[in-house]
């Protein structure tokens, strides 16, 4: 089929999905099952290839993220049925007034951005920050300005591996890259501010029921706000530890330290040894409910996240095996378009795949040959990639899914909320880029 026509039947098919999702409630795991399998036959796939496909994008997903959100639950399960959730959690409130609890979730974000996933980092950070919420700040805004704070600075900010490839692949130098990314973020955090004070905090928004808003999980359990902190922070600390060793200048080397490092702070590994920990704040006359019982209900609360999160990287993993998104690309890679180049590409290559790390491979790849012929600055094209990349979040993302079932909106207000927030704010840190690039080429 001529890759033209893979144009129409994705943007058809997608508009289809979201219409009986947002307008008929259907059930999204049925929906992106049923695209999945719909874009596989209308573009000519191999039968075979279409299974494989969803075999492999839903497995891939599973075994990246989808365990990681489950020990998240788990722990934030015990850690609200012992009382130590609430009381870690009023601790760290106590220090903060009400009106300034939204710029410390923003900074302790990008703090968790230079060292953890976004996915890990909101999956640990979010119970806590539930309990932030105010009478004019829901809590469902609390998890969204969370969300777009850690993705934004994991977008742009040269600390992790996908950052550093295109920064290696582009020629850029780290520090410079660092510099143009502390800029763009500001720049985009202080429109993402315009925008949720003159535009959400002045619509009814609804608060929704999150994952630990069960009036059952408050226990009287008394435990102490130092204490109550260990499980996470050992959590933290770990991850944070397989972060710096991965940073370019490899403080840990490469021998038999890094390779611990890296174990021991994956983040299915971190979250055990949390859990781990948890338990240990339960009393003796609970330990065999908490390993049984309370762990179950995790797994049951979890479930859904985990199938739709699933469900979305194989519709991902369907669309890129297709040729659509070779033929975009080198559509927009052959345009003269300059900085606008990397930016898009980066753009829509994850609106089709869902997939951070491939869009920022594919736009930094597809670029490097051509940034002398464009004129582009490479610091500047990787910020661009990263500001493409993070700018869309859509029902092919994993992480929407995840922001989705952690704060308890369906998915038309995860799109109005946190998806046009996100591409409200990647658009102002390419904005930055763009000025960079008058002036720098």
């Amino acid at each position: 089929m001529a890759s033209a026509n893979l144009i129409v039947i994705f943007i058809a098919i997608v508009i289809l999905a979201l219409f009986l999702i947002i307008r008929f409630n259907v059930n999204s795991l049925f929906v992106l099952t049923g695209a999945l399998f719909l874009f596989g036959l209308l573009s000519g796939t191999a039968l075979q290839d279409i299974t494989t496909a969803f075999r492999s994008g839903f497995g891939s997903t599973a075994g990246y993220i989808g365990i990681v959100i489950a020990e998240g639950v788990m722990l934030a399960v015990i850690m609200e049925r012992t009382g130590a959730m609430k009381s870690a959690a009023t601790y760290a409130a106590a220090f903060i007034s009400k009106d300034k609890r939204p710029f410390a979730i923003c900074a302790f974000a990008l703090f968790l951005a230079f060292f953890i996933p976004p996915e890990a980092a909101f999956i640990l950070s979010a119970p806590f920050v539930s309990h932030f919420s105010t009478r004019k700040i829901p809590s469902t805004l609390i998890f969204v300005i969370l969300s777009v704070s850690i993705y934004l600075g994991y977008a742009l900010l040269p600390f992790n591996q996908s950052v550093l490839n295109s920064a290696s692949v582009l020629n850029a130098q780290v520090w410079k890259v660092f510099v143009i990314a502390l800029i763009s973020i500001t720049f985009a955090l202080f429109c993402g501010y315009l925008w949720i004070k003159f535009v959400l905090l002045k619509e009814d928004l609804p608060d929704f029921e999150n994952l630990f808003t069960e009036e059952e999980y408050f226990t009287t359990n008394s435990v102490y706000p130092l204490e109550a902190l260990l499980p996470p922070v050992i959590t933290l600390l770990l991850m944070m530890l397989r972060g710096i060793a991965l940073f370019s200048i490899k403080p840990f080397g490469t021998g038999d330290f890094f390779t611990f490092a890296l174990f021991v702070g994956d983040p299915i590994f971190a979250f055990f040894i949390g859990i781990v920990c948890s338990l240990l704040l339960v009393k003796r006359i609970h330990f065999r409910e908490a390993l049984s019982k309370w762990l179950f209900e995790a797994m049951v609360r979890s479930s859904s996240i985990i199938l739709f999160a699933c469900a979305g990287g194989a519709f991902g993993t369907m669309v890129k095996n297709s040729s659509l998104m070779n033929y975009i690309v080198t559509l927009i890679s052959g345009t003269q378009l300059s900085i606008f180049v990397p930016f898009v590409i980066a753009a829509v290559v994850k609106l089709l795949t869902g997939s951070f790390a491939i869009a920022v491979v594919t736009a930094s790849s597809v670029v490097a040959p051509s940034l002398a012929i464009l004129n582009i600055d490479p610091v500047l094209s990787v910020a661009a990639v990263g500001s493409g990349a993070f700018m869309v979040s859509f029902i092919n993302d994993p992480f929407f899914w995840i922001v989705s079932g952690f704060s308890g909106m369906d998915e038309k207000y995860t799109l109005k909320v946190y998806s046009l927030l996100a591409l409200i704010m990647g658009l102002a840190s390419f904005a930055i880029v763009a000025i960079g690039s008058i002036f720098i080429g």
